[in-house]
């Protein structure tokens, strides 16, 4: 079966050529193993939840772009009445329902190995014709312009309402695109063992993603939330907060536990996450062995694609992931291009990483091939390459 997304339909459709679905999502719950969803050209403001997978290889659930045709799975939406304050700051204001559950600018950046450079973080952005602006350290900093940047913002999260106030260097707001993210997901299943997926030619960008460590539950704007058999195929992935593709760990209830109580160091917290993940039965024939392919990724602040456990078994060849943490606005141990834990048979051939101010960390359980990365060096003239158990070339 063959079902039709347009955002431009009538509402009531039932998913046919004639009379499409107007949201991903619609289409998502009616789709059973066998099925390709086809999406047409359209900004698509929803996350993508998919509620069940395909059966087998043979037997997928296809989320493909219409041929010639280039969807965008968004996680904004437009804020506009900027009204113009004092010292070049302009104002406006949303109410909170428009957050739903989850209000990004409530949700400060946390966890393992996160380093907030002495600033308090957000997951969310301001983006103004579709370029992230810096999030300044406070209200008095942005008013006085303390930090000497001229495109920054800042957001006060009130009982029934969000108050921004922003800068845009000489521009006004009202005669540009002004968004702000607003979803944690662009293409992430709400619960785990959702398999065998194919995202195939879609664009997805601007998710409110929180940091993602090795010893808690991995975010990504796109990923498969802890199941088995994906394929994410030329797609373009951008300006998630924190990371891009997310191959996953799963949530435990010790995540992020050497944040919250460091009695513990970091390496006694990891290693008794591997053993909590073993014991809640992470095997090959639950998770991983996901084929990334063609894709491109970029403008994320902590990784193009991250994984614990959940990114073994894996073929990840010839993407192309720049400008990661490129605005360096925080930092940590967990930032790279590709950022992975137990890489077991993870195969990474032909992709090329540039500009990032880490290329390639294979990081802990590294084990199996690793052939073809080719990275050029970022403007800090830092090695791009890092492997604690397999050798990785540089270029």
């Amino acid at each position: 079966m063959i079902y039709s997304v347009s955002q431009h339909a009538p509402a009531g459709g039932d998913g046919s050529t004639a009379r499409p679905f107007q949201t991903i999502g619609q289409a998502a719950s009616v789709a059973r193993p066998g099925d390709t969803i086809l999406i047409h050209e359209g900004i698509y403001r929803e996350w993508v939840s998919p509620p069940r997978g395909g059966e087998s290889d043979d037997q997928r659930i296809v989320y493909q772009a219409a041929e010639g045709e280039q969807p965008v799975i968004t996680g904004t939406e437009p804020i506009s009445g900027w009204t113009r304050c004092e010292n070049g700051v302009w104002r406006a204001v949303v109410h909170n329902a428009v957050f739903g559950e989850y209000n990004p600018y409530a949700d400060e950046l946390f966890g393992d190995w996160y380093d907030g450079l002495g600033q308090t973080h957000h997951t969310g952005e301001l983006f103004a014709d579709g370029q992230p602006l810096d999030e300044a350290a406070s209200l008095p900093a942005l008013m006085n312009q303390s930090s000497g940047k001229t495109r920054e913002w800042f957001a006060q999260v009130e009982e029934e309402q969000t108050v921004f106030h922003a800068r845009f260097g000489e521009q006004d707001p009202n005669s540009l695109q002004t968004e702000i993210s607003v979803r944690p997901f662009c293409f992430f299943p709400r619960k785990e063992g959702i398999n065998y997926i194919t995202l195939s030619g879609l664009e997805c960008c601007c998710a409110a993603t929180q940091w993602a460590p090795p010893t808690a539950f991995q975010p990504g704007a796109v990923g498969p939330h802890w199941s088995r058999g994906w394929v994410i195929e030329n797609c373009r992935i951008h300006d998630s907060k924190c990371c891009g593709i997310s191959l996953g760990k799963n949530h435990d209830p010790k995540d992020n536990s050497w944040s919250k109580d460091p009695c513990k160091g970091g390496t006694q917290t990891y290693t008794e996450m591997v053993f909590s993940t073993l014991q809640r039965g992470w095997s090959r024939e639950r998770v991983g062995g996901h084929i990334l392919r063609g894709n491109e990724i970029w403008n994320c602040g902590q990784a193009g694609i991250v994984g614990c456990m959940g990114g073994a078994f894996c073929d990840i060849t010839e993407n192309h992931i720049h400008h990661i943490n490129i605005r360096g606005e925080f930092y940590g141990a967990e930032i790279a291009g590709i950022k992975l834990h137990a890489a077991v048979d993870t195969h990474l051939t032909g992709n090329v990483i540039h500009h990032c101010s880490r290329g390639v960390w294979l990081d802990w359980q590294a084990q199996g091939p690793c052939s073809g990365i080719t990275c050029a060096l970022p403007t800090t003239g830092r090695r791009t390459c890092s492997s604690r158990s397999a050798t990785v070339p540089v270029w």
